[in-house]
């Protein structure tokens, strides 16, 4: 499914967000790091600032993905939602197309 594919395409560009951040350790002076906002929407540039802690609760399910408020579509299911962030998991065959091509 290309929902899910496009999906995988920002994640993949946020690990490398999240690598950096790694690299840079204790010279990061700030608490909220941005990623991009992970939902299906091709064009979709928004940012969505993230603590590496949630950021890494996030990763911890291969289907699961950080999203705005109100990017959420019918491939999933709102696990949770803050003022930031809702946190998606993709079911059914976008779900299987998320885990499969999950690099963790």
């Amino acid at each position: 499914m290309r929902v899910a594919e496009n999906q995988v395409t920002f994640r993949r560009a946020n690990e490398q967000i999240e690598e950096q951040v790694q690299v840079l350790g204790d010279e990061l002076t700030v608490r909220f790091i941005p990623f991009l906002c992970e939902c299906s929407e091709r064009r979709c540039t928004k940012v969505i600032r993230l603590t590496i802690d949630e950021y890494e609760d996030i990763r911890s399910g291969s289907r699961r993905f950080a999203v705005l408020p109100g990017h959420e579509n019918d491939s999933e299911r709102l696990l949770s939602r803050n003022d930031r962030f809702s946190l998606v998991e993709k079911v059914g065959e976008a779900g299987r197309i998320a885990a499969e091509m999950n690099k963790r």
